[in-house]
């Protein structure tokens, strides 16, 4: 008879945990992040943070300048460790004189992408996931068309690039369903349209990879 009401109770116990753990999930998040790294960019038309510009553009006198690089992020989970994801982002660099003829001068792109994040640490203030999206960068890269005396004509490529990203996400959840989240990123742009491009393929545009490193802060509901 103790037996029988000791198994009730723990029994009784555990489905009030479950009927908790199963209130306290949430399905959706939105998330707002700033990207601070953007690595494998082409030579000269590249920017570091984490370690030094390279010495033949020191000697140029071209100083580096950070990206504006902001993106929205909704999440919603299909299980405890398995959920979608829809990106949207803005892309803006523009990069330092001197003036060089057929010289990128400014990138402008917005990116949409969508997703499936798997979750293979999941514990109760951290997780750890694998990403992989489906990339659409569409905008405009700004070149140096031609230079007269001081002046400068400019010109633009209109962009409109489809590719795949692939990386991990860490997530640590703070009180009052918000958390912090450090995303690491390798985009690969496979189908890559630039009408009006240079006959002679003088003109270099972006990269088709990149590595980027992101900071952002989320809210759970």
């Amino acid at each position: 008879m103790k037996k029988l009401f000791a198994f009730i109770i723990i029994s009784s116990a555990l489905m009030v945990q479950a009927q908790d753990e199963k209130k306290d999930f949430k399905k959706n998040s939105i998330e707002a992040y700033l990207g601070f790294c953007h690595f494998l960019d082409q030579p000269l038309n590249r920017w570091y943070i984490l370690v030094p510009a390279p010495s033949h553009i020191v000697a140029k006198g071209r100083d580096q300048i950070m990206p504006l690089h902001i993106g929205l992020n909704y999440k919603r989970r299909l299980t405890d460790l398995t959920a979608l994801r829809f990106s949207a982002f803005m892309y803006y660099q523009r990069y330092p004189s001197p003036i060089e003829l057929l010289q990128i001068h400014t990138r402008e792109y917005y990116i949409f992408s969508a997703g499936y994040q798997y979750s293979f640490v999941d514990k109760n203030k951290i997780s750890l996931s694998a990403l992989l999206d489906l990339n659409y960068r569409i905008g405009y890269e700004f070149f140096y068309y031609s230079i007269w005396g001081w002046e400068a004509d400019i010109e633009n490529i209109p962009v409109s690039d489809v590719g795949l990203t692939a990386g991990y996400k860490f997530e640590y959840k703070l009180p009052f369903n918000f958390l912090l989240f450090q995303e690491t990123s390798y985009s690969r742009y496979i189908f890559r349209y630039s009408k009006g491009v240079d006959a002679n393929g003088k003109i270099i545009r972006s990269s088709p990879n990149t590595l980027t490193i992101k900071l952002g802060l989320g809210y759970m509901f």
